[in-house]
């Protein structure tokens, strides 16, 4: 586990072991989520080896995250590619909702950060939005940012990650989500 290698060599690479953050977009979105909904979960400290402080990230943040792989599934033929993916042939509801982060929010989920599209054609706004009533209904603190244009994938929303020949992921307003993100770190106090 990255975060539990990261804690162990903190004092060599000049990190704060209090201050680990996983942030990832789209479908990585749903690892940084199971690892926020699960890390102290004993089977996995069984399957990894790791105390579940070793593998707590302490805030999470989240850019059009999958975190509903039960709808997502057979959605698209992508969706459905990305679920046999994680799970096989044996996507069945019950596995579904288990790789599917939204149905295991808890109490122990870090401050959490997430940021969507209303034009996410691939990952549905939905996901995000349900997401945040479960953190609002475990007092799990968290800010959101929900853009009215964007397509999914933009990344940073700028030059630097946009690959489209039209410039169709440079996205002014969605970009924003960057400075907003450092803005509610410092907030939170996990960075100055």
């Amino acid at each position: 586990m990255t975060v539990a290698m990261l804690r162990e060599n903190a004092q060599n690479w000049a990190i704060d072991p209090d201050k680990i953050a996983v942030a990832d977009f789209s479908a990585e979105g749903n690892l940084a989520g199971q690892l926020s909904v699960y890390w102290k979960k004993e089977w996995l400290e069984k399957e990894t080896g790791y105390s579940s402080e070793m593998m707590k990230p302490n805030i999470a943040i989240l850019a059009y995250p999958m975190l509903d792989c039960v709808k997502a599934s057979g959605r698209t033929a992508i969706n459905a590619w990305v679920n046999r993916a994680m799970l096989g042939e044996d996507a069945t509801e019950e596995r579904l909702k288990k790789v599917s982060p939204l149905y295991q929010v808890n109490s122990d989920v870090p401050p959490t950060f997430i940021w969507h599209t209303t034009e996410d054609t691939f990952v549905p706004v939905e996901n995000s939005l349900a997401y945040v009533m479960e953190l609002q209904k475990n007092q799990i603190p968290y800010e959101v940012h929900i853009y009215q244009k964007g397509e999914h994938g933009f990344a940073l929303g700028d030059e630097r990650t946009d690959s489209m020949p039209n410039h169709s992921q440079v996205n002014e307003q969605g970009a924003t989500w960057v400075k907003l993100s450092l803005g509610w770190m410092r907030q939170i106090g996990f960075m100055k």
